[in-house]
């Protein structure tokens, strides 16, 4: 396929997303187009059973995707922020829609650029929730 064709195809596949039922999320699901499959990861639409299934994915782009949706259950951001790709990993660390304890096991990350992010999202996060509170006093 050519880049013209590329690009025609994402935003037919985008159209198909923004209107797609749980059923055709599951079917577009199916296939075996990164591109498509990294849309269907980072959508809210998706369903945790696909999310879940999408996580395991060999394309690592894939399971970055799959990291990022904010549906996903706490045992699968668990499995993710295990990944074997440091790529995965770090996507999981720099999400601040993730639970504080996921980012605090990969502070302990054995790649220091991973540990990193995840203690700069943990801070960033830890400072937002002492703004709220403030403004809720």
């Amino acid at each position: 396929m050519n880049a013209i064709g590329s690009v025609n195809g994402l935003i037919a596949i985008n159209e198909q997303l923004s209107g797609a039922s749980i059923e055709a999320f599951a079917q577009l699901a199916l296939s075996a187009d990164n591109g498509v499959l990294e849309r269907i990861a980072g959508s809210p639409h998706t369903t945790v059973e696909t999310l879940i299934r999408l996580a395991s994915h060999p394309s690592a782009e894939v399971r970055m995707a799959v990291a990022e949706n904010e549906g996903l259950p706490l045992s699968t951001l668990i499995v993710l922020a295990n990944d074997e790709s440091a790529d995965v990993r770090y996507r999981v660390a720099e999400s601040p829609n993730i639970a504080i304890c996921v980012l605090e096991m990969l502070v302990e990350d054995s790649n220091p650029y991973i540990g990193w992010r995840a203690l700069t999202t943990l801070r960033r996060i830890r400072s937002a929730q002492s703004k709220e509170l403030r403004c809720a006093a």
